[in-house]
């Protein structure tokens, strides 16, 4: 039994009477360590975890990460399209087990000398425990076929958007080889000049379309994590999201480097109205991996018409009550794209990037990687006060009323 205990003077702290027949009547505090671990450890007072309400624990998590490493790379016929809907092209390289630099002898890990300074120094989407999670579980392309298309579409984004320093060097880099085959073939009688240069595996001029993805779970390596990821879809077809939410935190556990699960749990808490928190994790997950930025997610799919009608009208609702915040219209931009209205979405981005005076860097990357339509720009959108734009219903989604 717990009751609410006085204010410990000394720390201003709120006490807890604890009272069962097994610890007798104790006075506990909940600022001090030992005593907040009695209460979790012995009272219920502990949250349960996503873990606690599936009913699964360390030894699931473990038997899922096996399945999906035992479930092996993906098997790519070199010019041969995947079943998702692939570019020609060569499949990427698999990781490096290590960084080329590390030395066989774990003892010998390079330490700094100033525990005070960062270990880490780089910026970005950088992780050191990608490569610890590549290893234990498999690269992120290897687990999913629609994340390695993914991946393959954005490298030929980025082929085609080098800047002319890269471009030079792949030049040089080029020529390189080319000299060092004609050297091995020196013995035969030909000369350098008679090799040309390798041509590059993309030319330039490419246009990259998003990829339609209307399920995340298809092509799973490990049937555990493929089971989750269809029950979490499953789930937010039901009405049921926050349950969904739940799937995607398991999904999280059992594979922490699969991107496509970040993606799902911020749909999913969409669809719950958790619009703060789905905020949050889009941003992180597409500043994090930008391949997640290759895609048109079916939201209609994912939702539903009639749920996804709700949740637009409820954030056109909250885009007009509130003038100053960009988190609704953020969303209203997300949701146009996924459901193929290019340019609503092209028009909230620029009202998102105007309420935010040109200060998130969010939008520029949306724009950089999502396929838009060429907009005036947002001095010459209509006013927030007047009306937001509206996104055309689904085929047989009730009609979404106008923010006057």
């Amino acid at each position: 039994m717990l009751l609410p205990g006085p204010v410990d003077p000394t720390s201003n702290t709120q006490t807890v009477l604890s009272a069962s027949p097994l610890t007798g009547i104790r006075q506990l505090n909940t600022g001090d360590n030992s005593d907040a671990n009695f209460l979790k450890r012995f009272s219920g007072a502990q949250q349960p975890s996503a873990l606690d309400r599936l009913q699964l624990d360390a030894r699931d998590l473990q038997s899922m990460r096996q399945q999906l490493k035992s479930g092996g790379a993906l098997k790519d016929s070199g010019n041969k399209p995947l079943s998702v809907g692939g570019i020609n092209g060569t499949p990427l390289g698999k990781p490096l087990n290590a960084p080329i630099d590390a030395p066989i002898n774990g003892s010998l890990a390079a330490k700094p000398i100033n525990g005070s300074v960062t270990v880490n120094p780089f910026g970005g989407n950088f992780n050191a425990d990608v490569g610890t999670y590549n290893r234990v579980i498999g690269a992120p392309e290897e687990q999913s076929p629609v994340y390695n298309e993914l991946k393959k579409r954005l490298e030929v984004y980025q082929q085609d958007r080098r800047t002319p320093t890269e471009k030079n060097a792949e030049r040089f880099n080029q020529q390189l080889a080319a000299k060092n085959a004609a050297a091995k073939l020196a013995s035969s009688g030909r000369k350098p000049g008679d090799i040309a240069l390798p041509e590059a595996n993309i030319k330039p001029g490419t246009v990259v379309q998003p990829m339609p993805v209307k399920t995340l779970s298809e092509g799973i390596a490990g049937k555990g994590l493929k089971d989750i990821l269809a029950k979490a879809e499953s789930l937010m077809k039901e009405g049921k999201y926050t349950s969904a939410i739940d799937q995607y935190s398991i999904g999280e556990q059992v594979a922490p480097n699969q991107p496509l699960i970040w993606i799902g749990r911020a749909n999913a808490e969409l669809g719950a109205a958790f619009y703060q928190r789905a905020d949050i994790h889009l941003r992180q997950a597409f500043n994090s991996d930008k391949a997640l930025l290759m895609a048109q997610y079916d939201l209609r799919t994912f939702f539903g018409a009639d749920r996804l009608a709700t949740v637009i009208k409820d954030l056109q609702d909250i885009a007009s009550a509130d003038q100053q915040s960009t988190t609704p219209v953020f969303l209203l931009a997300y949701i146009s794209y996924n459901t193929a209205n290019e340019s609503r979405a092209a028009g909230y981005l620029d009202l998102a990037e105007k309420r935010s005076e040109g200060k998130d860097p969010i939008y520029r990357l949306l724009r950089e990687h999502w396929t838009l339509p060429e907009t005036e720009g947002a001095q010459k959108l209509p006013k927030p006060e007047t009306k937001l734009p509206e996104i055309p219903k689904a085929d047989g989604a009730p009609t979404i009323p106008e923010n006057k």
